[in-house]
């Protein structure tokens, strides 16, 4: 910092070349400044640290507790995934049976094999309804033959 004078009246200050101030009013704020010691201004930054031995053992512990803990989490959230679809298929279908108003079920049926005609007719037995009139099969067209039964023959 440089503190001009001026010879001329003394009473003024120029400081750096800045405006011109009363000498007392300049030594009044030097005073005041340097006084009471201005805090330093601060700022927190990230940086590298070496570990000591016990830190560096501590974050090992926590490096395997923490992997356990993903490893947990990945199998619960297989097990979860799982379940997600298994209730998304099930919404699936009931969605379907609200909106068609029927269901798939298992019903009895009876088969009415029409040797002459070479087809089976396949009727419900819940409402006597035919299903479905298809074409024989080869073993279907082989009728089933009474057959005694077979005495045991004992020596």
């Amino acid at each position: 910092m440089v503190i001009e004078v001026k010879e001329k009246l003394k009473t003024t200050i120029s400081i750096n070349g800045g405006p011109t101030v009363p000498v007392d009013l300049a030594l009044a704020a030097v005073d005041a400044v340097t006084a009471k010691p201005q805090p330093f201004k601060t700022e927190v930054h990230q940086l590298m640290c070496q570990l000591t031995d016990d830190e560096q053992r501590a974050r090992g512990v926590e490096l395997a507790t923490s992997q356990k803990l993903l490893t947990d989490l990945t199998e619960e959230k297989k097990s979860i995934g799982g379940k997600i679809n298994n209730v998304t298929a099930k919404i699936n279908q009931l969605a379907e049976t609200v909106k068609h108003k029927q269901e798939e079920r298992p019903v009895v049926c009876l088969l009415e094999p029409d040797y002459a005609a070479d087809s089976m007719t396949i009727r419900r037995t819940d409402n006597w309804e035919i299903n479905c009139i298809r074409q024989m099969t080869h073993s279907e067209r082989q009728p089933e033959l009474p057959l005694e039964e077979k005495k045991e023959v004992t020596a």
